[in-house]
Parts: C-alpha cells; structure tokens; sequence
C-alpha cells in the first residue's frame, strides 16, 4: 500500500519509521527541518560550541514509558537533568524555591515567611485532592473555578500553582487558569509533581533533541521530502490526492495527517461534519521564546537561580516573564548564561542569539472533549490523524499516538468509505 505522511514532528517520523517496513511511504514536511519541537539550536559563546534544545527539553522514564523505549531501542544517550523552580516578584523579592514537598521542606529560606506556611498546606491539600479527582467534581470545571470553590489561597496559586505549570507548559497565567481540571492534574503528574515523595529523575539527551530525531529518521531518509508543502488532501473512494503550490499532484491508498489539528482540518479538502467539529474544537497559541545571554532577566542572586525561574510583574496585568536556564537543564557549563526567555520585553538586543516561534495546543474543555472523538475519525476515508494534541501535548503523547494509528493501518482490513455517525 503507498501511504502519506504529512508532518515530520516526532510523530509522524515515527510513523512513517514503522509503516516504511510494510508500505512504500512518502513523508511530506513543508520546512528545511525534521522534528517540529524537537529543535537543536547550535550557539557559540565566547569561541566555544554549545548544543540547546529550545523546544523539547526534558522527560522522565516513569511519565515517559514509550518514549524512554523508543529512545532505548535507538540507542541514544541521555543525562540527568536539574530540574528545580525559582519564583520572584519585580521588587525583587524572593517568594519561593522548589518543585516538590521534599524541595520545599529542603529549601531553609522559605520557612522565614508565612507565606511558605500558607503555600505548603495549599500543596499538601491540593495533592490530596488530585489523588481523589473523581471523588471531588473537578471534570467539567476550569483550574479557576476549582480554586475559587475549594478556597485556595491567592498566595499558592499565583506563587506556585501557576508557574510550576507555566513551566511545563509554556502557557500563560490566564490560559492556565482556564485549563480543564483533567488536564491540569495530568500535566501535573505526567511531570512528577504530585508525589509526597521523591519525584522521579529528569533525564536530557547527550547532544540535544536532534540526536534522537536523526536517528528515528535515518532508515526512511529515502521516503523524506523537505519542503513540500501540502496544500490539500482530497479523497476518492479509490485513492487519496495529495496536491502541493507547485509541484504535481500524487496518489496515494491512505494519508496520514501528522500536524497540528486546525492544520489537519485546513488542507482536507472535503471534511466531513465530524471532521469538522472535532478537529475544530483544538485552538492553538504561539508561544514566542528569545534565546539570549542577558543575565538581567534573572533572580539578583545568582544562589537563586533555577532551571526554571518564573517572575511576577508588579503591573497588576497579570503578566508573567519566564526563563529557563539551558546550561542547567542540559548538563552544560557555558562561559556566559544560555536563557531562553518568554514573555518579556526586558531584554537586551545585544544579548540576544535568536527567536523562536512555536504553536502549542490551548488545553481547554472544547479539547478534552474532542479528544473523545478520535476513534470516530481515525481510519475513515483513507484517512488517519496523529501528534500530540491527542493527549496532553507532551513528547509521549505524541509516540503513543502515532503508534496507535500504525496498529490500525496495519490492522484495518478495509476502508470505511462513510463517516461514522453522519456526514
């Protein structure tokens, strides 16, 4: 069978990795680069090279299961990675240091507030009532409303509740509180964070993101074709066309659709109802990130920078600037900070190295919901949809999802012509 794969993120790579040992495979990518958020970015500094990764950054085997496999079976190396969180305000002073419990029980300097107090019993509560979701209505409410009914102190959620997931995320304050519930205590515990104990250990890997995708790549480098851009995918009851700018139309059996959902939906030229409201229901934000060597941005006291430090402005807009340290996360020692910051205007332009855009799935009920519906579309008309934004947007989702649509290629012993439920 001749399948497309359009969309050379990590999914779609490994898509077109598995299916390329039964079917002559074709993989579309409309830029110059594979991996989508998977993006190594080479930087000199002071005469010497430095490998950073500027979109995906770090996992942990017991969250990551399938990914940490993939990554095993490939034969890549990773470190550990220092995972830790500084939280200041503009004044600037100091609210709070640490990911977990155990990081704040550590941590001597926040036990001199009572904010700390009011913060740690906060956490302590909220831990408790992850454990207990379903017993506590949290499914059809936002991360606002749950705070605001169970009582939540201003100080827990804008001091740690909202930056740790701002870290994970790269979401803003507001989109953060307008999270589905479900999915704010799946981020959470995808990341370790809601564990009395020790969380589990961050790991990077050796050379940066690319490492890994030049690998997952390199038996189907015959099947890659860089920028093709697809324009359209129409579907026959025979066949399915992909057709491009300027390039001629090709005929494939099946396509899969490996990009963003509201990208899925603009190139189908005939989507069905289903399709429509389902994929419609993803919205998706671009996330800005300067990488940069402008140490300004960071806590005054360098004892106190972290991997990842969060600062509060003082405007009262609810604004947030936030910065990772890619020395730290990637095991490096640069002569000068490798930042990458987002959400701030204080940088200096001397300073910086370059700007990266990426767009990221809004984690909202409309998703949560039509992440329910995926079964409904997947394998209808020739057609399959995968990438991470079929569950929590992480590196994991997005190898379970393009595993699964491999299973039902492999599987589907004819091609439903009609949609289900409708057209």
């Amino acid at each position: 069978m001749r399948v497309a794969v359009v969309g050379a993120g990590v999914s779609g790579v490994l898509a077109a990795r598995e299916l390329a040992t039964q079917h002559d495979v074709a993989l579309f990518e409309a830029s110059d680069r594979l991996g989508g958020h998977a993006q190594t970015t080479e930087v000199q500094v002071d005469g010497e090279s430095f490998r950073v990764d500027t979109g995906f950054q770090i996992f942990n085997k017991p969250r990551y299961p399938e990914f940490s496999a993939l990554l095993d079976e490939l034969g890549v190396a990773t470190r550990d990675a220092e995972v830790s969180l500084t939280v200041q305000s503009d004044t600037p002073h100091l609210l709070l240091q640490g990911t977990s419990l155990r990081d704040l029980l550590r941590s001597g300097s926040n036990f001199t507030t009572p904010a700390f107090y009011a913060t740690f019993r906060c956490l302590v509560r909220f831990i408790r009532h992850a454990k207990h979701s379903s017993a506590v209505g949290v499914t059809e409410c936002s991360l606002s409303d749950f705070v605001m009914a169970k009582g939540y102190s201003p100080t827990f959620i804008d001091s740690y509740l909202v930056p740790i997931l701002s870290a994970v995320s790269q979401m803003t304050r507001d989109e953060i509180l307008q999270l589905a519930m479900p999915y704010v205590f799946a981020i959470l515990n995808a990341h370790g964070l809601l564990e009395f104990t020790e969380p589990p250990r961050w790991k990077t890997i050796v050379g940066g993101s690319r490492s890994y995708m030049d690998r997952l790549a390199e038996p189907i480098q015959r099947c890659i074709r860089r920028d093709h851009q697809v324009v359209a995918v129409a579907r026959t009851p025979q066949h399915v066309l992909i057709k491009f700018q300027d390039r001629p139309v090709e005929r494939f059996d099946a396509v899969v659709l490996a990009t963003h959902a509201d990208q899925a939906l603009q190139i189908l030229a005939d989507p069905t109802r289903l399709e429509r409201r389902i994929l419609g229901s993803f919205q998706y934000q671009a996330r800005v990130g300067v990488l940069h060597t402008d140490s300004s941005v960071m806590p005054s006291d360098p004892k106190a920078w972290a991997s990842w430090n969060y600062r509060l402005t003082d405007a009262g807009d609810g604004r947030v600037a936030f910065t990772y340290d890619l020395g730290k996360l990637n095991g490096l020692s640069p002569p000068k900070p490798l930042l990458l910051t987002f959400n701030s205007s204080a940088i200096s332009s001397k300073h910086v190295v370059q700007a990266f855009s990426y767009r990221r799935f809004v984690l909202g009920r409309e998703s949560f919901e039509a992440q329910a519906g995926l079964a409904q579309i997947n394998g209808i008309r020739r057609t399959y949809f995968c990438g991470a934004y079929w569950g929590n947007g992480f590196h994991e989702d997005a190898v379970v999802s393009a595993r699964a649509v491999v299973e039902r290629v492999r599987h589907q012993e004819s091609f439903q012509l009609a949609e289900v439920g409708g057209t």
